[in-house]
Protein backbone atom coordinates (compact mmCIF):
# COMPACT_ATOMS: atom_id res chain seq x y z
CA UNK A 1 0.00 0.00 0.00
CA UNK A 2 1.15 3.33 -1.22
CA UNK A 3 0.92 6.84 0.49
CA UNK A 4 1.00 10.07 -1.59
CA UNK A 5 2.07 13.11 0.39
CA UNK A 6 0.69 16.79 -1.39
CA UNK A 7 2.88 19.96 0.10
CA UNK A 8 0.16 22.26 0.22
CA UNK A 9 1.35 26.08 0.88
CA UNK A 10 -1.50 28.16 2.47
CA UNK A 11 -1.14 31.90 0.56
CA UNK A 12 -1.80 34.62 2.89
CA UNK A 13 -1.74 38.07 1.50
CA UNK A 14 -2.54 41.63 2.52
CA UNK A 15 -2.95 43.90 -0.15
CA UNK A 16 -2.93 47.71 0.74
CA UNK A 17 -4.29 50.11 -2.19
CA UNK A 18 -3.34 53.72 -1.67
CA UNK A 19 -5.02 56.16 -3.83
CA UNK A 20 -3.62 58.02 -6.39
CA UNK A 21 -3.51 61.37 -4.26
CA UNK A 22 -0.82 61.90 -1.87
CA UNK A 23 -1.76 59.86 1.29
CA UNK A 24 -1.58 60.69 4.75
CA UNK A 25 1.29 59.61 7.31
CA UNK A 26 0.83 58.95 10.65
CA UNK A 27 4.13 58.16 12.81
CA UNK A 28 5.59 57.15 8.95
CA UNK A 29 3.04 54.64 7.99
CA UNK A 30 -0.57 55.15 5.88
CA UNK A 31 -3.15 56.34 7.22
CA UNK A 32 -6.22 54.33 6.49
CA UNK A 33 -5.34 51.96 3.81
CA UNK A 34 -7.87 49.76 2.07
CA UNK A 35 -6.56 46.18 2.69
CA UNK A 36 -7.82 43.12 1.00
CA UNK A 37 -6.82 39.94 2.03
CA UNK A 38 -6.48 37.00 -0.58
CA UNK A 39 -6.03 33.42 0.50
CA UNK A 40 -5.66 30.40 -1.78
CA UNK A 41 -3.78 27.18 -2.36
CA UNK A 42 -1.01 26.45 -4.81
CA UNK A 43 0.52 22.67 -5.02
CA UNK A 44 4.22 23.32 -4.16
CA UNK A 45 6.76 22.77 -7.11
CA UNK A 46 10.36 21.86 -6.26
CA UNK A 47 12.73 22.25 -9.13
CA UNK A 48 15.56 20.02 -7.95
CA UNK A 49 17.88 20.88 -11.27
CA UNK A 50 20.51 22.58 -10.82
CA UNK A 51 21.26 26.61 -11.53
CA UNK A 52 24.38 28.68 -11.93
CA UNK A 53 24.55 32.20 -10.86
CA UNK A 54 24.17 34.73 -13.35
CA UNK A 55 21.61 32.36 -15.78
CA UNK A 56 18.96 34.24 -15.25
CA UNK A 57 20.89 37.28 -15.92
CA UNK A 58 22.02 36.26 -18.65
CA UNK A 59 18.34 35.19 -20.24
CA UNK A 60 16.90 38.12 -19.34
CA UNK A 61 19.18 40.80 -20.57
CA UNK A 62 20.24 39.06 -24.14
CA UNK A 63 20.16 41.58 -26.64
CA UNK A 64 19.56 44.43 -24.41
CA UNK A 65 20.83 45.48 -21.25
CA UNK A 66 23.85 43.32 -19.44
CA UNK A 67 25.66 43.18 -16.16
CA UNK A 68 29.40 44.03 -16.67
CA UNK A 69 31.35 41.01 -15.56
CA UNK A 70 34.21 43.72 -14.82
CA UNK A 71 35.10 47.35 -14.25
CA UNK A 72 36.49 48.31 -18.16
CA UNK A 73 38.95 51.32 -17.79
CA UNK A 74 39.54 53.72 -20.64
CA UNK A 75 43.10 53.23 -20.92
CA UNK A 76 42.00 49.43 -22.06
CA UNK A 77 39.60 50.92 -24.49
CA UNK A 78 41.93 50.84 -28.43
CA UNK A 79 39.47 50.79 -30.62
CA UNK A 80 35.67 51.14 -31.15
CA UNK A 81 34.77 47.76 -30.68
CA UNK A 82 36.08 47.70 -27.14
CA UNK A 83 34.11 51.06 -26.16
CA UNK A 84 31.38 50.19 -23.66
CA UNK A 85 29.08 52.53 -21.34
CA UNK A 86 28.84 51.21 -18.20
CA UNK A 87 27.21 52.71 -15.19
CA UNK A 88 26.95 51.21 -12.17
CA UNK A 89 27.32 47.56 -13.04
CA UNK A 90 25.51 48.39 -16.38
CA UNK A 91 25.88 48.01 -19.77
CA UNK A 92 23.85 50.70 -21.69
CA UNK A 93 24.97 50.88 -25.09
CA UNK A 94 21.72 48.89 -26.56
CA UNK A 95 20.25 52.14 -25.57
CA UNK A 96 21.93 54.12 -27.58
CA UNK A 97 21.74 54.42 -31.52
CA UNK A 98 25.00 53.52 -33.18
CA UNK A 99 25.60 56.89 -34.21
CA UNK A 100 25.19 58.62 -30.61
CA UNK A 101 27.35 55.98 -29.35
CA UNK A 102 30.14 57.12 -31.96
CA UNK A 103 30.04 60.47 -31.38
CA UNK A 104 30.19 60.17 -27.34
CA UNK A 105 33.48 57.66 -28.39
CA UNK A 106 34.77 60.53 -30.29
CA UNK A 107 34.08 63.10 -27.45
CA UNK A 108 35.41 60.37 -24.94
CA UNK A 109 38.86 59.82 -26.61
CA UNK A 110 39.28 63.49 -26.92
CA UNK A 111 39.32 64.00 -23.23
CA UNK A 112 40.93 60.12 -22.90
CA UNK A 113 38.26 59.33 -20.20
CA UNK A 114 34.60 58.54 -19.47
CA UNK A 115 32.76 61.47 -19.32
CA UNK A 116 30.81 59.69 -17.31
CA UNK A 117 32.92 57.86 -14.78
CA UNK A 118 31.42 60.21 -11.95
CA UNK A 119 27.76 59.34 -12.93
CA UNK A 120 25.99 57.02 -10.08
CA UNK A 121 22.77 56.45 -8.90
CA UNK A 122 20.55 57.58 -11.68
CA UNK A 123 18.12 56.06 -13.90
CA UNK A 124 19.28 54.52 -16.73
CA UNK A 125 16.60 56.83 -19.15
CA UNK A 126 18.67 59.73 -17.39
CA UNK A 127 21.70 58.77 -18.34
CA UNK A 128 21.50 57.46 -21.36
CA UNK A 129 19.91 61.24 -22.10
CA UNK A 130 22.36 63.45 -20.78
CA UNK A 131 24.92 60.93 -22.83
CA UNK A 132 22.53 61.50 -26.16
CA UNK A 133 22.33 65.32 -25.52
CA UNK A 134 25.98 65.85 -24.53
CA UNK A 135 26.71 64.28 -27.67
CA UNK A 136 24.31 66.68 -29.15
CA UNK A 137 25.38 69.64 -27.66
CA UNK A 138 28.77 69.22 -28.77
CA UNK A 139 28.01 68.95 -32.46
CA UNK A 140 26.45 72.51 -32.34
CA UNK A 141 28.99 74.11 -30.91
CA UNK A 142 30.67 73.05 -33.86
CA UNK A 143 28.50 74.20 -36.46
CA UNK A 144 27.40 77.35 -34.50
CA UNK A 145 28.30 80.93 -35.68
CA UNK A 146 28.05 84.29 -34.73
CA UNK A 147 24.63 84.42 -36.94
CA UNK A 148 23.39 82.50 -34.02
CA UNK A 149 21.71 83.48 -30.70
CA UNK A 150 23.68 84.16 -27.63
CA UNK A 151 20.29 82.58 -26.16
CA UNK A 152 21.30 78.86 -27.60
CA UNK A 153 24.80 79.12 -26.39
CA UNK A 154 23.81 79.90 -22.89
CA UNK A 155 20.89 77.07 -22.92
CA UNK A 156 23.67 74.92 -24.00
CA UNK A 157 25.92 75.99 -20.87
CA UNK A 158 22.85 75.92 -18.48
CA UNK A 159 21.82 72.01 -20.28
CA UNK A 160 25.59 71.32 -19.20
CA UNK A 161 25.56 72.38 -16.06
CA UNK A 162 23.13 70.56 -14.84
CA UNK A 163 24.67 67.77 -16.79
CA UNK A 164 28.06 68.16 -14.41
CA UNK A 165 26.08 68.73 -10.97
CA UNK A 166 24.72 64.98 -12.02
CA UNK A 167 28.50 64.04 -12.96
CA UNK A 168 28.96 64.24 -16.11
CA UNK A 169 32.77 65.66 -17.09
CA UNK A 170 31.32 68.59 -19.30
CA UNK A 171 33.76 70.84 -18.25
CA UNK A 172 35.95 71.41 -21.75
CA UNK A 173 32.63 71.75 -23.33
CA UNK A 174 30.94 74.79 -20.98
CA UNK A 175 35.29 76.18 -21.23
CA UNK A 176 34.59 76.04 -25.30
CA UNK A 177 31.26 77.51 -24.61
CA UNK A 178 32.20 80.52 -22.48
CA UNK A 179 34.95 81.34 -24.63
CA UNK A 180 32.24 81.43 -27.68
CA UNK A 181 29.98 83.59 -25.00
CA UNK A 182 32.65 86.60 -24.96
CA UNK A 183 33.64 86.25 -28.63
CA UNK A 184 29.63 86.62 -29.58
CA UNK A 185 28.90 89.47 -27.26
CA UNK A 186 32.04 91.64 -28.04
CA UNK A 187 30.86 91.54 -31.58
CA UNK A 188 27.38 91.89 -30.49
CA UNK A 189 29.14 95.43 -28.89
CA UNK A 190 30.63 96.30 -31.52
CA UNK A 191 27.51 95.83 -33.74
CA UNK A 192 25.69 97.97 -32.00
CA UNK A 193 27.94 100.54 -31.69
CA UNK A 194 28.48 100.37 -35.71
CA UNK A 195 24.35 101.04 -36.09
CA UNK A 196 24.37 103.80 -33.30
CA UNK A 197 27.42 105.83 -35.15
CA UNK A 198 25.46 105.40 -38.55
CA UNK A 199 22.22 106.30 -37.18
CA UNK A 200 23.93 109.89 -35.70
CA UNK A 201 25.63 110.38 -39.24
CA UNK A 202 22.75 110.46 -40.73
CA UNK A 203 21.33 112.52 -38.79
CA UNK A 204 24.00 114.69 -39.09
CA UNK A 205 23.21 114.75 -42.81
CA UNK A 206 19.54 115.61 -42.67
CA UNK A 207 20.25 118.24 -39.95
CA UNK A 208 23.14 119.97 -42.52
CA UNK A 209 21.13 119.47 -45.48
CA UNK A 210 18.23 121.55 -43.49
CA UNK A 211 20.40 124.67 -42.84
CA UNK A 212 23.05 124.81 -45.70
CA UNK A 213 20.54 123.45 -48.51
CA UNK A 214 22.08 124.33 -52.33
CA UNK A 215 25.41 125.83 -50.67
CA UNK A 216 29.16 124.71 -51.92
CA UNK A 217 29.46 124.33 -47.61
CA UNK A 218 26.74 121.67 -47.52
CA UNK A 219 28.86 119.66 -50.70
CA UNK A 220 32.41 120.11 -49.13
CA UNK A 221 30.75 118.70 -44.92
CA UNK A 222 28.75 116.26 -47.21
CA UNK A 223 32.07 114.81 -48.65
CA UNK A 224 34.39 114.90 -45.78
CA UNK A 225 31.64 113.19 -43.85
CA UNK A 226 31.11 110.25 -45.90
CA UNK A 227 35.00 110.00 -45.89
CA UNK A 228 34.82 109.90 -41.96
CA UNK A 229 31.69 107.39 -42.38
CA UNK A 230 33.69 105.26 -45.05
CA UNK A 231 37.08 105.04 -42.92
CA UNK A 232 34.92 104.31 -39.63
CA UNK A 233 32.97 101.48 -41.48
CA UNK A 234 36.50 99.85 -42.88
CA UNK A 235 37.29 99.96 -39.52
CA UNK A 236 34.64 98.40 -37.53
CA UNK A 237 34.11 96.02 -40.51
CA UNK A 238 37.42 94.95 -40.07
CA UNK A 239 37.13 94.14 -36.72
CA UNK A 240 33.91 92.12 -36.57
CA UNK A 241 35.68 90.30 -39.14
CA UNK A 242 38.28 89.52 -37.45
CA UNK A 243 35.66 88.45 -34.61
CA UNK A 244 33.87 86.14 -37.29
CA UNK A 245 37.23 84.73 -37.84
CA UNK A 246 38.22 84.13 -34.26
CA UNK A 247 34.55 82.75 -33.32
CA UNK A 248 35.10 80.07 -36.03
CA UNK A 249 38.16 79.40 -34.86
CA UNK A 250 37.10 78.85 -31.56
CA UNK A 251 34.15 76.40 -32.43
CA UNK A 252 35.95 74.45 -34.79
CA UNK A 253 39.24 73.90 -32.99
CA UNK A 254 39.72 69.97 -31.56
CA UNK A 255 38.85 69.59 -28.48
Amino acid sequence: MFLTYKAIVILYVEVYIVRACRPKKVNGAIQNPEKIVLTGTERLKIDHRPTRSGDNIRSDASGGIRFSASVLKFQDVKRFEDFQIHVDGLILDSELPVDAKVKYYTLCCSQKMFLHEGVTGLSRSLVVGMISETSNIADAIKSTSLAASLHNLESWDNTLKAFEDLGMSVGFLRTRIDMLVKVSRKYQTINESKSAKHKLIEETKRSLNDKVSNMDALRKIIEALMDLIQNLEAKIDGDMEGLRSEFNRIATAPW
